[in-house]
């Protein structure tokens, strides 16, 4: 509907500039001015969907990479909105500069090779920043500072330097894509090696401090690390690392330790033991030689004992000798009546219902027995209540069963043993 008059003489098409948009905004002015209908023509013309169909047909025709590209990765279409949003008011001269809109194409173009080339290798992304957030991960799997990997590996450490800065910033800056793409193209492979066997490298560089650990330990250590070394600095990476191997050589003599009184009692420590026999452990052991069993018992007992404390504890199960005891039922009955009971047997004799009774009415787990207020309070009332019910009868009968001569002999001897027994007869013989 809308046909411009030509003009008397030949005009050139001015370059884009400042003189020359102004110009064309003028001419365009001009031309609503003279057809009135323009603007109608252009209100159903300029729509989200002719705008959006006028760039998918100048993609196909100048751009199809990008189409290809598109549908390589899989993105749905979503490459127009992709080049939708490289422009902003600041890029107006590209609509009517194709070289604006040629070069926005193009760095889709390129971000797009850089998420095709990277799917080779990572979880398939149909966007830059997915493709971003995928390398991150990656490196944050590799748990050695880049500035001490990338002087192992040649020529793929320039890439690794690449992504180290892609981590820190989040986002590839948009002067270095290029070069990203470039190093990607040229080292992803060499990079998809070294991934998969890190090990190798974390030995080499970190080598004076594993010097007492095997390749299968060094491996343990390196794959305990956390996540989040492939930025740190050296300095603080090596501290770091000499704080778990000083753990792991710790971890490995507990154990260790822990292995050997498995292997000695069948319980996972003194604690344990105890709890299955319903017997404190140190009841076991000679009276002399309790002080420093319980000690070593402690350490074996410790969730993080010394490597010094865990190699006395190994070379005092080495050379203990009550083995055997601990495996010997009556053994056990036998030392947990002389050291838990003590005087009250006389009264208190199933050992099974004195264990039942103090694991059912104390708080104290086993082990602590010996010794314990708490437990030897509660074995008197046991032993006090026998007494009452059952003793003092059978005390009597023993008394009334005795002849003259065996009970001033008796007398005699409980007089010499017990002080008190001898000052109320004495009190007594006063009353008269």
């Amino acid at each position: 509907r809308m046909r411009v008059r030509p003009t008397t003489e030949s005009t050139p098409c001015p370059r884009v500039g400042s003189d020359s948009e102004n110009k064309l905004a003028e001419r365009i002015g001009e031309i609503f001015e003279e057809f009135s209908t323009v603007i109608d023509d252009l209100k159903k013309l300029i729509t989200d969907s002719k705008c959006r169909e006028g760039m998918i047909a100048y993609i196909e025709q100048n751009h199809s990479e990008l189409r290809q590209l598109a549908n390589d990765i899989h993105d749905n279409g979503v490459y127009i909105d992709e080049v939708k949003k490289k422009f902003n008011a600041e890029d107006g001269n590209w609509v009517w500069s194709t070289k604006t809109a040629d070069e926005k194409i193009s760095n889709v173009i390129l971000e797009y090779k850089i998420i095709k080339e990277s799917n080779k290798s990572l979880s398939p992304c149909t966007s830059l920043q997915a493709t971003i957030t995928e390398w991150n991960r990656r490196t944050n799997n590799i748990k050695m500072p880049c500035e001490a990997v990338a002087k192992q590996v040649g020529d793929l450490g320039r890439f690794l330097w690449e992504l180290s800065a892609v981590k820190r910033n989040g986002s590839i800056a948009e002067q270095n894509k290029e070069k990203f793409y470039k190093l990607l193209v040229e080292q992803r492979e060499a990079f998809d090696v070294f991934y998969k066997d890190q090990v190798p490298y974390f030995k080499a560089d970190a080598n004076s401090l594993l010097t007492d650990l095997n390749d299968t330990e060094i491996a343990e250590i390196y794959n305990s690390l956390p996540g989040g070394q492939f930025t740190k600095g050296k300095t603080e990476y090596y501290n770091y690392v000499q704080s778990r191997i000083d753990e792991f050589i710790q971890s490995q003599w507990k154990k260790k330790m822990q292995a050997l009184w498995l292997e000695k009692t069948g319980t996972k420590d003194p604690v344990e033991w105890s709890e299955k026999y319903n017997t404190p452990i140190l009841c076991m052991i000679e009276e002399s030689q309790r002080p420093y069993a319980r000690k070593m018992f402690d350490v074996i007992k410790s969730v993080n004992p010394s490597e010094e404390d865990a190699k006395d504890a190994i070379e005092f199960m080495n050379q203990a000798d009550f083995y055997d005891k601990l495996q010997d039922r009556a053994e056990r009955d036998r030392l947990f009546m002389e050291s838990i009971v003590g005087s009250n047997s006389v009264l208190l004799k199933d050992v099974n219902d004195i264990r039942n009774k103090l694991r059912t009415k104390l708080h104290e787990p086993p082990y602590y027995w010996l010794g314990s207020t708490e437990v030897n309070n509660y074995l008197k009332s046991m032993a006090d209540k026998e007494y009452k019910l059952r003793g003092s009868e059978r005390a009597i009968q023993i008394i009334d069963s005795m002849d003259t001569a065996q009970l001033r002999e008796y007398l005699k001897r409980r007089i010499d043993e017990d002080a008190e027994f001898g000052i109320q007869i004495l009190k007594g013989e006063e009353g008269k």
